[in-house]
């Protein structure tokens, strides 16, 4: 349990200095279990899930996302640096939903879409009922990885690794 509150406080420490529009008003819980540190000969970097509405009826305080770290990576694996990086690549990972931009055809409306196929989004979140923002939990891909690493720098392994793998291409071609 300690170093579950550890955890929930570094992540407020972590959330703190992220920038304003990225947090909104989410609110995450974090903590550590005693799950695998490896699995399939890849470090276990914990997992970020979205709350559903009837699991927030049960909470005292209402959370969006739950962020669970392995305990030996927490304890004995990462240093301090190591320990904010991950908590902010889960963090980057917890996300507003926004409204797409759509254009009127005819009597249709069609969602916009760049050259790769990707929708283009407004800048108007998308809201609940209530008028709560509704969130999202982004895969962990290369957008959240490149977010987190401007922040952080290379503090995992398999990012110098993916550096190390790009700037041998860009040897090979020039």
């Amino acid at each position: 349990m300690e170093g579950s509150v550890e955890c929930f406080r570094s992540t407020w420490d972590t959330e703190t200095k992220r920038p304003l529009s990225s947090t909104g008003d989410r609110k995450n819980s974090s903590g550590v279990h005693g799950r695998k540190t490896i699995r399939q000969d890849r470090l276990n970097l914990g997992t970020t899930s979205k709350f559903s509405s009837f699991a927030k009826i049960w909470q005292r305080d209402v959370y969006d996302f739950c962020i669970m770290l392995c305990s030996d990576l927490w304890h004995q694996i990462c240093d301090d640096n190591q320990r904010m990086a991950l908590l902010d690549l889960h963090l980057t990972r917890c996300q507003v939903e926004y409204v797409p931009q759509t254009v009127v055809e005819g009597k249709k409306k069609r969602i916009v879409k760049d050259e790769w196929g990707r929708v283009q989004y407004t800048d108007q979140m998308k809201t609940d009922d209530d008028g709560n923002p509704k969130w999202y939990v982004a895969p962990l891909d290369l957008v959240v990885f490149s977010e987190n690493g401007r922040r952080y720098g290379m503090w995992y392994e398999d990012l110098a690794s993916l550096a190390n793998a790009l700037k041998q291409h860009e040897g090979a071609a020039a």
